[in-house]
């Protein structure tokens, strides 16, 4: 009799922690491109598992969760311009709700352009809001932190000093 409980309690157990588990098909990668003198190219790149999918920042709110991207304000850090999309769009009109939705599969990039005062280091940080779907299922809305550290490029200052130097 003592086999038959045990063996039911670590059949409950096993099954739970199954079910448990949290499916994160998105996984972030988040980068800084120093593009000229105090400007930079924050890069955040998501990929996703094959068939999810996140939507366009342009996307309809009425049928879906486009990706928000925020930055928080910071004295040295003035973002500028449109965050741009890099990707392959997919656009579909869904009849039920008459609204187009637009997403990307396996991967897209956001691009920020932010200028920057003052002296560096400095560190950006924000937060982003994206939903994960394929086919018929959405998984609830998930948020990500992010903070990335914009440093003096070694490259730029070897470049300075050899052009220095002749």
């Amino acid at each position: 009799m003592k086999k038959i409980v045990t063996l039911c309690c670590l059949s409950l157990l096993m099954n739970s922690l199954a079910i448990g588990q949290i499916v994160d098909p998105v996984k972030w990668k988040f980068k800084a491109i120093k593009v000229d003198a105090n400007i930079y190219e924050i890069h955040y790149t998501a990929t996703m598992e094959s068939p999810w999918h996140i939507y366009s920042q342009s996307s309809s709110k009425m049928g879906s969760s486009p990706t928000v991207i925020s930055i928080n304000k910071h004295k040295q850090i003035k973002p500028f311009g449109a965050i741009q999309e890099t990707g392959k769009l997919i656009s579909k009109y869904v009849e039920i709700l008459d609204v187009t939705l637009k997403y990307y599969q396996e991967s897209v990039d956001f691009v920020q352009k932010v200028k920057i005062k003052g002296n560096l280091p400095v560190t950006v940080q924000g937060n982003i809001e994206y939903s994960a779907c394929k086919d018929e299922q959405c998984l609830p809305s998930a948020s990500i932190d992010f903070s990335i550290l914009l440093e003096q490029s070694i490259s730029a200052s070897r470049t300075l000093l050899s052009c220095w130097l002749l």
